[in-house]
């Protein structure tokens, strides 16, 4: 007799062992049910299930299948050498509106965000750039420092009670 493994979780291995007392008589299938948390209809067709299909009958039809949402490995491909190559200065969400526009693929922004994080490239921040840029014109500060705070936090207050 040949037996195949499946791999069932928790919960599924609990539903196997309740339906194979309710399929034996020990527990009727409306305990069962209870025990399951659904319904007595419900527990019925789990029953006639693993009657008529084994063990694999309770497990998810769709698991171990690839989800069909998923994104083309050539596609991401696709995507991440454009993000190299043409659109290397790009942010993300303008990247994501010109490989709409221009190239013709629709994904959206958190999709091109995870495939550029794992590939290691890492964020482009426009107000970082357009800091930097303001600073190399005007000569006022160095590249490399930062404005200071308390520039941007004064606040002017006309209470008694500061």
């Amino acid at each position: 007799m040949e037996r195949d493994i499946v791999a069932m979780s928790q919960r599924e291995r609990q539903r196997f062992h309740l339906l194979e007392m309710a399929i034996g008589g020990k527990i009727t299938s409306k305990d069962a049910g209870k025990r399951m948390g659904v319904s007595y209809r419900h527990a019925k067709r789990l029953k006639k299930k693993l009657v008529t299909e084994g063990a694999k009958g309770l497990v998810h039809g769709n698991r171990g299948r690839p989800s069909p949402k998923a994104l083309s490995s050539e596609l991401a491909e696709r995507i991440l050498k454009l993000s190299q190559s043409t659109y290397t200065n790009f942010n993300d969400t303008h990247f994501t509106e010109k490989l709409t526009e221009r190239e013709g693929i629709t994904v959206s922004r958190d999709t091109v965000r995870r495939l550029r994080r794992a590939s290691g490239i890492a964020a482009k921040w426009p107000f970082i750039q357009w800091l930097y840029a303001l600073t190399m014109i005007s000569g006022e500060l160095a590249p490399t420092s930062r404005l200071p705070k308390y520039r941007f936090l004064t606040e002017v207050s006309k209470s008694i009670y500061f």
